[in-house]
């Protein structure tokens, strides 16, 4: 009777710590899931920004800084081409077939169309002046300009990016514009069941997975200076920009909307305008279905530990009483009991010789149990190493002598049988009769090696993914949150001449880029993200944040590899843990020197072709003065010689109109071999009487 009580009193308490186990589980569970959902959330929000970014703003600006630089495209913006000159419309064509846009055209100073490619029914924006465009008067500022806006005359929605035309001068001559539609934006939108939408820096939706938000106000209300500004600038044309209902507060991270409770997370996209604002992609989670979801997950954990608890408390009771009864009824219960157990168990009398083991034992140690029945334990397991062996031994002996503990902890051991080799964790025992005497331990085994060959798996892959990066071709060096060099790969050996064991562990000596004194590079002001020293030192070498992510900058500069000054591209980022932790920075070194040696040629060329026409012009005009010259010259020369004949009575005079009549000559022939210079006279071959060529010079000369 006093051995039940005890019995129950156990099992109250073993009861009592599975509940509490499982309300604890329930809380920490819930949480967990709440977590969970907000982190995949906000993951998601930002992979969609970046997504944006890559597949429908990058391209669209490559193309618009690519066209706008050239030769066609300068001239037509200047007047020196017609409007919609044919070849400056091949190329607009091309840019608008290549990067999927919906319109390309060119604007001359004052903000007119002078060439565009046709929209819709072979209409065209060709004449139209779009001035009050921010767009057109960021460009003209010499700043590209990314703009998101509903087309005032097309009445269709787009981003425009704008890049300013450059000639030979430091302003701007005109602007060039690549408009892309928002069928992209949108198909990204529209994979998502929860809310999400693109809004302006004002809080106006632009693009959303909800078509009926468009236009309306994300806020409750907004600054009426604002809304005019908008509406001077046409940048929703006519719509009414109304409030939404239920207008998604942005001061809080917690909205009501459609009669739903929502989590509202914002992730700025690569959307800058004048002042540094950027447009944000808004994406909701309806907290109450998460809230459900974490409910069920959390209690079924609950559920879970409770019925684990009580699992291993019942097991180790089976095994006890097993154990008891087979001193008291016989081996065969107790046999039949430990069979039925899936675990792998053997039980050990008090001498520490094997008595029983189950089929499941049998399996992982391979042999059975007349085989080695009786045997000691360290003829029973076959460890890979003497070193688990004697732990297995340790283990039972400080069982059978009793203690502080009755159970010795989880240990691990590799186990050999004809399968091959097992990873094995185990635990032992004491069994202890009614009086509390020790008669014996049982061990439990556990093959892990499944999952032991899950984590080598796992580790594999990180050292595969380290391989991958010291492979990258492009120099790349990483840092920990203390500036210690971490990585650092054999491109970065390769260009500058310091190998991995001169830099690993240490804080980078930024004398191996830079000529003394010692100062923090890229990655380390990118780290503690210390903009003023990033201004400092990299305001001259084209310093800006990265439109592709978050937290990083990119410059070029030069730098002396092996006593060679060569220019370089530097990006660099923070890098974050799953949890969002900063963990260090990276920071890549691409070799451009090349590339700025085909731009500079590029440019060579576009001057020398500049000066070449420049030169066919003087020549033009040039040849069209010689012209006019002659024709002035044969007026002179008639009329000299009708006077000629009129005063032939008049020696003086004749002789003046004679002279005059030979110089009008020799500025013909002056006008004729000006002519022949340009390649517009005809050349003519004959003696030439050089006495009288001097006798008509000896007057100049004696005169002189």
């Amino acid at each position: 009777m006093h051995h039940h009580k005890d019995n129950s009193f156990i099992v109250a308490i073993i009861f009592g710590a599975a509940v509490l186990a499982s309300v604890t589980s329930f809380f920490v569970q819930n949480r967990h899931y709440i977590e969970s959902a907000i982190e995949e959330q906000v993951t998601q929000g930002i992979q969609t920004a970046r997504t944006i970014s890559l597949q429908v703003i990058e391209p669209i600006r490559s193309a618009a800084w690519a066209v706008a630089g050239s030769l066609f495209v300068f001239e037509t913006a200047t007047g020196k081409r017609p409007v919609d000159d044919h070849e400056t419309m091949l190329m607009l064509e091309t840019t608008k077939s290549n990067f999927n846009a919906s319109l390309v055209y060119v604007m001359d100073l004052k903000g007119v169309v002078v060439a565009c490619t046709p929209y819709g029914e072979g209409k065209t924006l060709t004449g139209k002046s779009y001035s009050f465009r921010p767009y057109f008067t960021e460009a003209m500022k010499g700043q590209a300009a990314l703009y998101p806006a509903l087309g005032v005359t097309t009445y269709e929605r787009g981003i425009y990016v704008s890049a300013p035309i450059y000639g030979r001068g430091p302003d701007p001559q005109g602007v060039l514009v690549v408009k892309c539609g928002l069928d992209i934006v949108e198909e990204i939108l529209l994979q998502f069941k929860e809310p999400m939408a693109l809004a302006s820096p004002e809080g106006i939706i632009f693009a959303a997975n909800r078509p009926h938000w468009l236009y309306c106000l994300s806020r409750p209300s907004i600054n009426a200076e604002v809304i005019e500004r908008v509406r001077q600038s046409q940048q929703f044309a006519d719509k009414p920009l109304d409030p939404l209902a239920g207008a998604l507060d942005l001061s809080s991270d917690i909205v009501k909307l459609m009669d739903k409770k929502y989590s509202i997370f914002r992730t700025p996209v690569g959307i800058v305008e004048s002042g540094g604002k950027s447009w944000e992609l808004i994406t909701l989670m309806e907290l109450e279905s998460a809230y459900k979801k974490a409910s069920v997950y959390a209690v079924s954990a609950g559920v879970g530990v409770i019925i684990l608890l009580m699992g291993l408390y019942l097991a180790d009771r089976r095994i006890k009483i097993a154990l008891r009864k087979e001193a008291a009824a016989g081996s065969e219960y107790l046999a039949t009991t430990l069979d039925s157990i899936a675990e792998a168990v053997l039980a050990f009398d008090v001498s520490g010789r094997l008595k029983h083991l189950n089929p499941a034992a049998e399996k992982l140690l391979g042999r059975i149990m007349p085989e080695i029945r009786g045997m000691p334990a360290k003829e029973v397991f076959r460890p890979q190493h003497e070193a688990g062996l004697i732990e297995i031994q340790e283990s039972i002996v400080a069982a059978l002598r009793g203690g502080d503990s009755e159970v010795t902890r989880a240990q691990y051991f590799r186990l050999e049988n004809q399968a091959g080799i097992h990873d094995v964790i185990f635990s032992v025992s004491a069994i202890k009769n009614e009086d509390g005497r020790i008669d014996g331990a049982v061990m439990v085994l556990s093959d892990i090696t499944l999952l032991k060959e899950a984590e080598d798996a796992l580790r594999r892959e990180r050292e595969r993914l380290s391989i991958l990066l010291d492979g990258n071709p492009i120099p790349t060096f990483v840092i920990d949150c203390e500036h210690k060099v971490v990585l650092w790969n054999r491109a970065c050996e390769s260009i500058s001449g310091f190998a991995k064991p001169d830099v690993l562990g240490r804080v980078l000596d930024s004398t191996i880029f830079y000529p003394p004194p010692r100062r923090p590079v890229l990655a380390d002001l990118v780290l503690d993200m210390n903009e003023t020293g990033i201004a400092d030192l990299y305001r001259e070498k084209g310093i800006a944040a990265s439109t592709l992510m978050a937290e990083a900058y990119e410059a070029s500069d030069k730098l002396k590899i092996a006593g060679v000054e060569r220019d370089f591209y530097f990006l660099a980022a923070r890098c974050r843990d799953s949890k969002g932790e900063i963990i260090g920075a990276i920071e890549t070194l691409q070799d451009i020197t090349e590339r700025k040696r085909i731009e500079n040629e590029r440019l060579e060329l576009e001057r020398r072709l500049f000066h070449a026409q420049k030169a066919e012009s003087l020549g033009r005009m040039a040849g069209a003065v010689a012209h006019h010259f002659n024709n002035m010259l044969a007026a002179v020369i008639g009329n000299l010689e009708l006077s000629m004949l009129e005063l032939s009575n008049n020696e003086d005079a004749a002789r003046s109109l004679n002279e005059a009549f030979k110089a009008a000559r020799k500025a013909a022939d002056m006008g004729r071999l000006m002519l022949i210079y340009l390649g517009q006279g005809i050349t003519e071959r004959k003696p030439l009487d050089l006495s009288a060529l001097c006798r008509e010079a000896s007057p100049l000369i004696e005169a002189a």
